[in-house]
């Protein structure tokens, strides 16, 4: 009510009050919020991003919120209130300048991380209201810089992201800030350059983990992974030489797991093969016929519902039989598996129903000239 009949003329005032005022209202669950004040932080240095040591925070969510709920109700309502008047100002502001300067504020104060916190404590509007605030501080190119030294600041924002997408009811829109700010260089090297590149896959792998919660993380993985940014793809590079081993270990473990996980795995698996920069990982991993025998495994499958996943391991095998320098354990592979193979291809071109051009009579007469 104050807030709607104070409605000057000066934004920046009333963005500040909003925040301010924000904060106030959270300030009750401060003991139950580890990520305002630096000595109840997460301890995240990346030493111990590296080391997975990235899950003790205190109490449990469920016990958190129980110890809380006496004192959260008109606070978190009235925050909602509040949040609606920030998103306002900041997201629907037309002047740039002004906008950065507004978010400026934001990120000054501890309002992003608090918000962030509190997301399972408010209704889907206010979830909604903080989902874009995020996202436009994420967006903005205005405000790289300061986006990356917020998070050089706050690498245990990462964590709680990821964590959250463990919760079916707030995963989408955790989902959706991390994939903005994995487009950010700092962020992505954050997350390659500690144990929580590893706590994507076992996200993934959980039992618990819902439909939508695995096609965004592979969404993720996938922008993380192949976005169309050069300091991105170095950062990747790098990273895929350095942990080849561990990486496809796991990777390879999502191919041989179930249908959704397994054809998303091999679309993925194409597109990093398919990046110049690894051209090296790419040869690397061709190499090896355990891989080949998994890629060979899912092109044979002949359940009509597989189609999917022979459609997307078809784009890996192919750089398997188009590599002129193929080893020699490679060929005798492929000349052992050679009849199956050609049978599959035949099937794919006249049953599943996918156009594959001229991709596919061209790798049939190669095996056939093997």
């Amino acid at each position: 009510h104050r807030f709607k009949s104070t409605m000057e003329p000066n934004g920046d005032k009333l963005l500040e009050r909003a925040v301010s005022d924000f904060l106030i209202r959270v300030r009750t669950l401060e003991e139950n919020l580890p990520l305002i004040e630096s000595e109840k932080a997460l301890d995240c240095s990346v030493e111990n991003l590296e080391s997975g040591n990235y899950d003790n925070d205190g109490d449990s969510e469920e016990e958190k919120e129980n110890s809380a709920k006496s004192a959260e109700g008109k606070s978190i309502s009235d925050a909602r209130d509040l949040l609606r008047i920030i998103r306002q100002q900041v997201c629907l502001e037309d002047d740039e300048k002004h906008q950065v300067v507004k978010m400026k504020l934001l990120i000054d104060t501890p309002f992003l991380k608090s918000a962030l916190y509190h997301i399972p404590r408010l209704r889907p509007d206010a979830i909604d209201h903080i989902e874009k605030i995020w996202n436009t501080a994420l967006k903005s190119l205005k405000f790289v810089k300061h986006i990356a030294e917020y998070f050089r600041r706050n690498p245990e924002i990462v964590v709680l992201l990821l964590k959250r997408l463990k919760n079916p009811k707030i995963a989408l829109s955790h989902g959706r800030i991390l994939m903005e700010a994995v487009k950010h260089k700092t962020v992505l090297f954050l997350i390659l350059n500690s144990a929580l590149v590893w706590r994507i896959f076992e996200i993934i792998q959980n039992k618990g983990t819902v439909y939508t919660t695995q096609q965004q993380l592979f969404e993720i993985f996938r922008v993380m992974l192949t976005r169309e940014s050069t300091g991105n793809k170095k950062v990747v590079a790098r990273f895929l030489k350095k942990k080849y081993t561990q990486f496809f270990l796991k990777f390879n473990e999502l191919l041989n797991s179930s249908y959704v996980v397994k054809r998303q795995s091999f679309k993925l698996l194409s597109e990093i093969l398919q990046e110049a920069l690894n051209f090296k990982v790419m040869l690397k991993y061709i190499g090896i016929p355990g891989n080949l025998q998994i890629c060979i495994n899912s092109m044979l499958q002949k359940d009509p519902k597989a189609k999917g996943i022979r459609f997307e391991a078809f784009h890996v095998f192919k750089f398997y039989v188009a590599n002129p320098n193929k080893p020699q354990h490679i060929v005798d592979l492929l000349l052992k598996n050679r009849d199956p193979l050609l049978g599959a291809l035949d099937h794919m071109a006249t049953n599943d129903g996918i156009d594959y051009g001229k991709e596919l009579p061209l790798l049939r007469r190669k095996l056939i000239k093997l």
